[in-house]
């Protein structure tokens, strides 16, 4: 299971690993909506974010924040809803393609009906 901590300090259960016997190629499928913690962190330089959006998704995005709580970076997930599932490649530059600073950041994934959020530490 994946456990996932809100900005409210909540922490939920969001989904599984389910194998699907009828997927090609015998995969594991992830059926269910799920944020993973980004790999590596703390980030020194870039990260990756996976993430599964579910079944019944018509859209998504990725939202990175600063400790303030301010928008540095939104990913339109649209490419995704079709996969249910994928992963952001973070370089720690904000929407204008600037470098952030060193400092803790959330990044909320949000379907319209679910989120969730995660924290990691960016060093420069």
């Amino acid at each position: 299971w994946l456990e996932v901590v809100t900005f409210d300090g909540n922490t939920s259960v969001y989904g599984s690993f389910l194998y699907d016997p009828n997927s090609s190629g015998n995969e594991p499928e992830l059926n269910k909506f799920a944020l993973e913690q980004n790999f590596p962190n703390p980030v020194v330089a870039s990260t990756s974010i996976s993430f599964a959006l579910g079944k019944t998704v018509k859209n998504a995005e990725l939202t990175i924040y600063n400790v303030l709580g301010q928008t540095v970076r939104t990913y339109d997930l649209t490419d995704f809803i079709t996969a249910k599932r994928g992963e952001i490649n973070w370089n720690g530059k904000d929407q204008n393609g600037k470098n952030v600073s060193s400092g803790i950041y959330f990044y909320k994934l949000n379907t319209g009906s679910k989120q969730a959020v995660r924290k990691m530490i960016f060093i420069r």
